[in-house]
């Protein structure tokens, strides 16, 4: 996706600043919204982990026993 982005940047005139999530949100091709979803899904699942280890955010709302499963939930997730 990057390298889609920076030829468009190349392409198009240096006043337009598009930035990536714009730009990726204007992109009309079915697979590459489907691309798009996995990678803002990817980066969801990732910030909830580096909650989980950080022991801030969602991971202060659970219960202790609570914690365990969210925890080994989210990781079955990326296996």
């Amino acid at each position: 996706m990057k390298d889609a982005y920076d030829a468009y940047r190349e392409e198009t005139p240096d006043n337009t600043n598009t930035t990536f999530e714009v730009w990726c949100t204007e992109q009309k091709s079915p697979q590459f919204k489907f691309w798009f979803l996995i990678y803002r899904m990817e980066l969801t699942i990732l910030i909830l982990i580096r909650s989980f280890r950080e022991g801030v955010g969602l991971w202060l709302g659970f219960p202790s026993p609570h914690r365990r499963i969210m925890f080994y939930f989210v990781t079955s997730l990326l296996l």
